[in-house]
């Protein structure tokens, strides 16, 4: 990984005594350029949908799972976001009919989970929670008994906010694969491109680490997160007992969550082709996780790799990444290896993003030019479609897009600064 240092993600422009305190210290610019890039992908995302005649859906946390004046004004704020894509979808394309719609999850519970179903997307999202527990009795046993070790041992990795953990149900019953969201540092190789880091930073937390002691992107402010574990070889089942990890400031961190995980495990499984009965799931584990719903980087994975979502949400994705693995040219006499995996499924993901910027920037073009978009935030969008323009290929977009989500938000504050709706 070849690392762009600078003061903000798409150039190297600063502003003087401007810097954002809730981000790390780092230059405004660059704050603006994160809402810009993310809110370019959402839309996009949407409009590759419902041009398709696909539902496009994002949920709320059940009102009763948890802290509900929190997620009272999460609603709210989601509904201001999902009114103002339609707005922008909807004046961009006059023939366009469906709409972005929202929905509350399912009320949470011990052992409750979220689908990757491999399924047509244009399926109603009401059909999409596949159950874990089926099959013969001899499939419901072992798929029982590994939604009861992911609901109860609390040895799997984080149990605190954000601890969904991945569970395959392999096929025939032949056990199951448990993964838990896990740290990773973007590999130091040409071969995947090129990623931002910004010049200078420094975390808030305890020990307040600078840009010369801790990783880019780094949960909980570059403090140690208890039980989080390292991947140190692909789809082994984690625990915090191989969650040791040197540091090297000049990189970025990632975190491959639990689904991300699931999918390779079922692709691979299933040779690439899953037949349409198949899901992967995602268990919401602990007591301070309630939200049903896959975050949007995940969402944009399961939809490029074919499982899709049973319900998405527009908070919280920071530094999501794939799992980084040396991509293989696959040998049809010889069982697939796990980076051919990888590899593929990353490559479709990659794709996937691209068609995302392809289709958001003419509707960021649209809603800029009607004056909907902060004018600061305006000010930056021909820098962006230049940045896009010099950096077209699928790798380049989707480091672009990775790089939007070190900077960490949820994606709804991250519209609602695109389109100045703090302000109103």
């Amino acid at each position: 990984m070849i690392l762009r240092k600078q003061l903000s993600i798409i150039d190297n422009s600063a502003i003087d005594s401007e810097k954002s305190t809730k981000h790390h210290g780092i230059d405004q610019n660059a704050v603006r350029d994160s809402n810009l890039i993310a809110t370019t992908a959402v839309l996009g995302f949407c409009y590759l949908n419902l041009h398709q005649g696909k539902p496009m859906q994002f949920s709320y946390n059940h009102l009763h799972n948890h802290d509900v004046k929190g997620d009272e004004e999460d609603k709210n704020n989601l509904q201001r976001c999902v009114d103002k894509l339609n707005q922008v979808l909807q004046h961009h394309d006059r023939e366009l009919s469906a709409q972005v719609t929202m929905a509350e999850t399912p009320p949470w519970h011990p052992g409750a989970a979220i689908t990757g179903s491999f399924h047509p997307s244009e399926e109603s999202f009401p059909q999409r929670p596949k159950p874990v527990v089926t099959g013969d009795q001899h499939c419901v046993a072992v798929a029982e008994l590994a939604l009861e070790e992911v609901a109860t041992n609390t040895d799997l990795g984080v149990q605190g906010k954000g601890a969904y953990t991945g569970l395959c149900i392999h096929k025939d019953g032949k056990g199951a694969s448990i993964t838990a969201t896990a740290q990773v540092i973007a590999p130091q190789s040409e071969h995947y491109g090129q990623r931002w880091i910004p010049s200078q930073y420094q975390y808030a937390g305890k020990h307040q680490y600078t840009h010369e002691q801790r990783p880019w992107g780094m949960l909980n402010d570059g403090e140690e997160i208890a039980d989080m574990v390292q991947h140190t070889q692909p789809f082994d089942q984690l625990t915090r007992e191989n969650s040791s990890h040197p540091y090297n400031p000049d990189t970025v961190a990632g975190y491959v969550h639990g689904m991300t995980t699931a999918i390779y495990n079922k692709l691979k499984e299933e040779e690439g082709s899953p037949s349409e009965a198949k899901a992967v799931h995602e268990i919401a584990v602990g007591e301070q996780t309630t939200k049903l719903a896959s975050c949007l980087p995940c969402a944009l994975f399961m939809y490029a790799t074919g499982f899709k979502p049973s319900a998405i949400h527009l908070g919280r994705g920071d530094s999501w990444a794939p799992y980084y693995a040396d991509a293989a040219p696959a040998d049809p006499l010889k069982p697939r290896e796990v980076n051919d995996v990888i590899a593929e499924a990353n490559q479709k993901w990659m794709d996937y993003v691209q068609e995302c910027f392809a289709k958001g920037l003419p509707l960021m073009q649209t809603a800029v030019k009607n004056g909907w978009v902060e004018k600061k935030h305006a000010a930056r969008f021909q820098l962006l479609q230049d940045f896009v323009a010099d950096h077209p290929t699928p790798p380049e977009l989707a480091n672009l897009f990775l790089d939007a989500i070190t900077v960490h938000d949820k994606f709804t504050g991250k519209i609602m600064a695109v389109f100045g709706l703090n302000n109103l």
